[in-house]
């Protein structure tokens, strides 16, 4: 049910009842009347998201995972080749113990990475309610483009308590394509033509 109600009546119905859900829609030109950052005004939040580089990793399919650095990040797994169960679930739980707050899982089996990245976060709190800042949000692109998935990952893929300090994009497959897969990356962030 929508309803159109005043911010004092808002306020007032939420202190007698703190457990409602509440949910504002906003239109353009709010944030800026409000004082508040825009997304691509001056000193807007789009400031901070074009700048995103994001490193590459390529994993060959069942080998051994490298050494990487505990820090809060975003990951787009870039699955171009099946694997086995196993050693899916090795990778998920080895990037939530990497610091991996949210996971965009794109191409071969990307539904079955974003369910094992669901599994591995509730085994590292142990199946518990994980705290907000523990919490690894996930999604799967099936449908759409890498350049899509990629653009998903820049421009939407933000936890809501944690500033994610990395991009990484987790290439699975027998050949790496850095260069490739980094200048769909950048291309599809030019959102030039998307206004």
């Amino acid at each position: 049910m929508f309803a159109l109600v005043t911010t004092a009546a808002l306020m007032r119905d939420h202190a007698h009842d703190p457990s409602r859900n509440i949910v504002i829609l906003t239109g353009a030109g709010v944030s800026d009347e409000s004082s508040l950052a825009t997304f691509r005004g001056p000193r807007g939040l789009w400031e901070g998201t074009k700048a995103m580089k994001p490193a590459y990793l390529h994993l060959r399919p069942n080998e051994d995972l490298p050494p990487i650095p505990r820090r809060s990040s975003r990951i787009v797994i870039v699955a171009d080749e099946v694997v086995c169960d196993a050693w899916m679930d090795k990778v998920a739980a080895w990037l939530v113990q990497a610091g991996c707050l949210y996971a965009v899982a794109w191409g071969t089996a990307c539904e079955a990475w974003h369910d094992s990245v669901d599994r591995a976060a509730l085994e590292a709190c142990n199946h518990a309610d994980s705290p907000n800042e523990q919490f690894v949000m996930t999604t799967w692109h099936a449908t759409e483009s890498l350049a899509d998935a990629f653009w998903f990952a820049a421009q939407c893929a933000f936890h809501p308590t944690v500033d994610l300090v990395a991009t990484i994009i987790v290439h699975i497959a027998y050949e790496g394509r850095a260069q490739e897969v980094l200048k769909i990356f950048a291309d599809r962030q030019d959102l030039a033509g998307d206004a």
